[in-house]
């Protein structure tokens, strides 16, 4: 539901074809956070066509819509999962790299999405890389919404710290 309103948000903008600065930027912005939604999107159908077990968060705020179970999934489950991201994102930079006019929202757009697929490349890419070669799943649930041993492990090595 909230993704739906954030994608008929920039449609009515970008049909509306604003000429003020705020409203380009606004409609930049907006096809920013779709080309980020479409990436997790992908993602969760792949791990969804795979079977995989996932959970979903509990505050419709939270910025990611589902975590991986990295214990309950298997490798082909998570290269799955992962490669619904990576198409997607490849093929809406395509996308905005053809059609997107040279303006500010045009801008605006593809420098978010520059900056996702980047996070993308220097986070995600490597953790896919290191998953095949070792052939055991990272654990990669995303905090907040299901368990990361690393996570939690990171964490307790900060509050040592903090204590001494």
């Amino acid at each position: 539901m909230r993704d739906s309103a954030l994608l008929a948000a920039g449609v009515v903008l970008l049909i509306s074809q604003p000429q003020n600065l705020f409203a380009q930027c606004l409609l930049g912005t907006f096809l920013g956070i779709i080309f980020y939604l479409f990436h997790e999107w992908a993602h969760l159908l792949g791990a969804l066509l795979s079977k995989s077990v996932v959970t979903y968060p509990k505050k419709v705020l939270s910025p990611f819509i589902f975590s991986f179970n990295s214990q309950a999934n298997s490798m082909l489950q998570f290269v799955c999962m992962t490669l619904g991201g990576f198409f997607a994102t490849a093929l809406l930079l395509a996308a905005y790299l053809i059609w997107l006019p040279d303006n500010v929202w045009g801008s605006v757009a593809l420098y978010i999405s520059f900056f996702l697929t980047s996070l993308t490349v220097f986070f995600e890419l490597p953790i896919a890389i290191w998953t095949l070669i070792t052939r055991q799943v990272v654990p990669v649930e995303i905090p907040f919404i299901s368990h990361n041993p690393l996570f939690e492990k990171f964490m307790g090595v900060l509050a040592n710290l903090k204590q001494k």
